[in-house]
């Protein structure tokens, strides 16, 4: 995915907050800009009526518990609100 179209994709999710912008960057860059984690990370941020700040802070905190797991998995188990080594 562009980054500009991750960039439209999680603010249009924050309601166009534009100081989210830092933020909604550093996401995309830890998501790699891949489309279907964006579109879970929007739909977690959308879900919880979290900011995308918060979500970084939560989403830094959980990966580093997830620091043995591979990227994709660590992701994987935050989106879904499984902890670690509930994977399935």
């Amino acid at each position: 995915m562009e980054k500009e179209e991750g960039l439209q994709l999680l603010l249009r999710s924050s309601g166009g907050d534009t100081d989210e912008v830092d933020a909604v960057e550093e996401i995309l860059d830890l998501l790699g800009n891949l489309p279907l984690a964006i579109d879970q990370a929007r739909a977690y941020t959308s879900k919880r009526r979290l900011g995308l700040r918060a979500f970084l802070t939560e989403y830094k905190t959980e990966a580093e518990s997830h620091a043995g797991n591979s990227t994709i998995l660590a992701v994987s188990a935050y989106v879904h609100g499984k902890g670690e080594g509930d994977i399935s």
